[in-house]
C-alpha cells in the first residue's frame, strides 16, 4: 500500500538536498570569485606600497610589513626591479621567480607550486614590482570560510527532516479525520459529510463526497419508492387472479369455469404488462445513458402502427400516419420503439371504439414534431399535468391500466432532450401527445 506521507517525503527531503547542493555549489563559485578578487587587490596594495614607500620591508606598514617578514608562515613574496631590470630588493623566496613576467595578474607553477603573481609597474615610476602567494592559500581559506559557513546547514538536515516529516503528519491529519468519520458512521447513514475549518485542498474532495452520497440517497429513495409501488400495483391483479382461480376451482358449471379462467387469463395479461412497464420505468430512471445513433422517426413508427394494428382492428379503430420518411433524429431505437408504442396503444385504448388515431411526423422549425391525436372523451387541462406521474390514473375510466404509460412517455421524452405538451385531439375532442425533439 501506498503511502501518501512517504511519498511526499520522497519527492521534499531529495528537493531539499537538491536545492541545498545547488546553493552550496553556487555559493562556492560566488565566493570564490569575490575572495580572489579581495586577495588580488590585497596584492595591488602590497605592490602599491611597495613603489611609494621606498621599496623595502623596512618602509612598508606595519601589518604588510610582518607580512612579507613571516613569509615562511604566509608564504609572501616580493621583488622590485630598477629601469634597467636589476633587483633593487626581494625576500627571499622571490629568488625562485623568474626576472621577467608577463605584466597584471597571472598564474606560474614553480617548483610544482602554483601562485598568484601580479607584475605591477605604475605610470611615472622607474620601478617595476612583482608580488606573489600561493594560490594553496587562498584555496584553504575558501574551504573554511564554506565549511564554517555550511556546516550548520549539513546538521540541521536530519532536523530539517524530522520537521518536514512532522509538517506531512500535521498537514495529512484532516485526511485522517476524514477517515474517523467515515468509519464511525452507521452504514445506512447518507447524511452529508461535515469537517470542521477543512483545507482548501480536501474541500473539493468532501464536496464530490457529499454530492455521491446525496446520489445515493436518492438512487435509495427512488428504489424505495419503486418496490413500494411495485408492490402495492401488483396486489391488485395477483389478488384478481386468486379470486378467480378459487372461482374456477369451485364452480361446478363448465361455462362458470371457462369465465373464470378467461379472466385469470387477462389478470395474467395484466400482471406481466404491469411489470414489463415497472421494470422499463426502472430501466430508464436517472442514471441511465442513452447509446444514440441517428433512428429514421418514420420506420420506427410504422413499426409501432403495425404491432398494434390488431388491437386497434378488435377496437373498430382506425390508425393513420402521416410521414414523409425518411426523417432522422438521434436517440436510442429502443427506448423510442417504447415511446410510440406507449402513445399509440394509449390513443386506441382510451380513444374510445370505432374511434380515429391520428399519428403525424414533420420536420418543423425549429426541431422534429411528432403529435398523437385520438377522438375520446380526453383529459380535462386541470389533470393533464397529474397524468404525468407514475400510477396516477383518472377517475371514471372504464379501461383497465397501471398509470405508468405517460410517465414512460415523459421521461423516454426528457432522456431525448423532447418537449412533451398534452392538448386537444382531433376536432378538439380527445387527447392529443405533442413531442418536440431537437433538430
Amino acid at each position: 500500500m501506498h503511502s501518501l506521507r512517504l511519498r511526499l517525503l520522497l519527492w521534499l527531503i531529495p528537493s531539499v538536498l537538491l536545492l541545498w547542493i545547488g546553493a552550496l555549489g553556487f555559493s562556492y563559485v560566488d565566493s570564490r570569485r569575490e575572495m580572489q578578487d579581495v586577495f588580488d587587490r590585497y596584492l595591488l596594495q602590497i605592490a602599491q606600497s611597495l613603489l611609494s614607500q621606498g621599496a623595502t620591508p623596512a618602509a612598508l606598514s606595519p601589518e604588510i610589513a610582518e607580512e612579507i617578514e613571516h613569509e615562511d608562515e604566509h608564504q609572501l613574496v616580493f621583488r622590485v626591479l630598477d629601469r634597467a631590470g636589476r633587483v633593487i630588493s626581494q625576500s627571499a623566496g622571490a629568488r625562485v621567480f623568474p626576472l621577467q613576467t608577463p605584466e597584471g595578474f597571472s598564474r606560474l607553477r614553480v617548483h610544482g607550486v602554483q601562485w598568484r603573481v601580479l607584475t605591477f609597474n605604475e605610470a611615472g615610476s622607474q620601478r617595476r614590482v612583482l608580488v606573489a602567494e600561493p594560490q594553496d592559500v587562498r584555496d584553504e581559506m575558501l574551504r573554511e570560510f564554506i565549511w564554517d559557513t555550511f556546516m550548520p546547514v549539513v546538521l540541521a538536515l536530519p532536523f530539517l527532516a524530522l520537521l518536514i516529516w512532522l509538517g506531512v503528519g500535521r498537514g495529512l491529519k484532516p485526511l485522517r479525520e476524514l477517515a474517523r468519520t467515515l468509519k464511525t458512521r452507521a452504514p445506512d447513514s447518507l447524511a452529508p459529510v461535515q469537517l470542521e475549518n477543512p483545507p482548501a485542498e480536501l474541500q473539493p474532495l468532501q464536496v464530490a463526497l457529499n454530492e455521491l452520497l446525496g446520489r445515493l440517497a436518492e438512487a435509495f429513495a427512488r428504489e424505495r419508492r419503486f418496490t413500494a409501488d411495485a408492490a402495492h400495483e401488483l396486489r391488485t391483479p395477483i389478488a384478481g387472479i386468486r379470486l378467480q382461480a378459487q372461482v374456477a376451482l369451485r364452480s361446478t358449471e363448465d361455462d362458470a369455469r371457462r369465465q373464470a379462467l378467461r379472466q385469470v387469463i387477462q389478470g395474467a395479461d395484466r400482471a406481466t404488462h404491469l411489470v414489463a412497464q415497472l421494470l422499463t420505468l426502472a430501466r430508464l430512471e436517472p442514471g441511465h445513458v442513452l447509446e444514440k445513433a441517428p433512428v429514421d422517426l418514420c420506420a420506427l413508427t410504422e413499426e409501432s402502427v403495425a404491432s398494434l394494428a390488431h388491437d386497434a382492428a378488435a377496437r373498430g379503430t382506425r390508425l393513420s400516419l402521416r410521414c414523409e420518411a425518411p426523417i432522422w433524429v438521434q436517440g436510442e431505437a429502443g427506448s423510442l420503439g417504447i415511446l410510440l408504442r406507449n402513445l399509440i396503444d394509449n390513443a386506441i385504448r382510451y380513444g374510445g371504439s370505432q374511434g380515429s388515431v391520428e399519428i403525424d411526423i414533420r420536420q418543423g422549425e425549429p426541431g422534429i414534431e411528432l403529435s398523437v391525436m385520438d377522438a375520446g372523451p380526453g383529459i380535462p387541462p386541470e389533470e393533464r399535468q397529474r397524468v404525468l406521474e407514475r400510477f396516477y390514473r383518472r377517475l371514471g375510466t372504464e379501461e383497465e391500466g397501471s398509470g405508468l404509460g405517460l410517465s414512460l412517455v415523459a421521461r423516454i421524452a426528457a432522456m431525448h432532450s423532447a418537449s412533451l405538451q398534452l392538448g386537444a385531439g382531433l376536432n378538439g375532442r380527445g387527447l392529443g401527445v405533442f413531442i418536440r425533439f431537437p433538430g
